[in-house]
């Protein structure tokens, strides 16, 4: 079963209700999204322009999707965007088992 979205400014589609990114230049664009055994296949028009593995995680960033965003958003290749982007994407990780243990008291 395909669906169809529109990508919002935060580079993330839903899937039951989960989020997975995908590039900056899918921003506003249509995608088709292609579940199929425990993985997503994303498309834009033709190409395949993400693929994640179907996870228990709320937020599901591809460490380059999120580094070209953050890059966009600092408009500066200057800056430790890579630093960043892994700092940022162990907070991600986290908060999801910090999350997780609550559930399980």
């Amino acid at each position: 079963m395909c669906v169809e979205q529109t990508v919002p400014s935060t580079m993330l589609i839903r899937y039951e209700g989960k989020e997975y990114s995908v590039p900056l230049k899918c921003i506003g664009k249509t995608v088709s999204v292609y579940p199929q055994n425990d993985t997503l296949y994303i498309y834009m028009n033709e190409e395949l322009v993400a693929v994640h593995d179907i996870r228990s995680r709320k937020i599901n960033y591809d460490p380059e999707h999120y580094r070209s965003g953050l890059q966009q958003q600092l408009h500066s290749k200057e800056l430790h965007v890579d630093t960043i982007v892994k700092r940022n994407l162990e907070l991600f990780s986290q908060n999801e088992e910090d999350d997780a243990d609550k559930l399980n008291k």
